[in-house]
C-alpha cells in the first residue's frame, strides 16, 4: 500500500514498528479493528516521515474508516509510544551498514 501512494520506505518500516507495538500492548484486538490500526499507524508514520503533500494524500485517502475512529486509535497509540517517533527501525540499520558497506568498496 505504501508503494502504491508513493511513500518511502521508511514510512512502511515505521508503520509496521508503530502496529507491532500497538500489537503487543493490546494483546484482545478484534480482527475487524485490525485494518483500523494498521492505517492508523501508515497515517502517523506519513505525518512524521512524509512531506506535508504526501502526509495528506495518505489522510485522504478513501480507506473507508470512520475518522473518529482512526483519530481515537491515533491519540492511544501515541501515548502508547509516549510520543516518541524517533524510533530505530530495521530500515535505519540497513542504511548504516550499506553506508558502511560502499565506503568499503570504495576503499578496496
Amino acid at each position: 500500500m505504501c508503494f502504491d501512494l508513493g511513500l518511502k520506505r521508511q514510512t512502511w518500516w515505521l508503520a509496521c514498528h508503530l502496529t507491532d507495538r500497538y500489537l503487543k500492548r493490546n494483546i484482545e484486538v478484534k480482527e475487524d479493528d485490525l485494518k483500523l490500526i494498521i492505517i492508523t499507524c501508515l497515517i502517523i508514520a506519513a505525518k512524521f516521515e512524509e512531506n506535508p503533500t504526501q502526509s495528506n494524500l495518505v489522510q485522504n485517502t478513501d480507506f473507508g474508516l470512520d475518522l473518529k475512529q482512526i483519530q481515537a486509535i491515533e491519540n492511544k497509540l501515541l501515548a502508547l509510544v509516549d510520543y516518541n517517533l524517533q524510533i530505530p527501525t530495521a530500515n535505519d540499520y540497513l542504511n548504516i551498514f550499506m553506508t558502511d558497506f560502499d565506503r568499503w568498496i570504495e576503499a578496496n
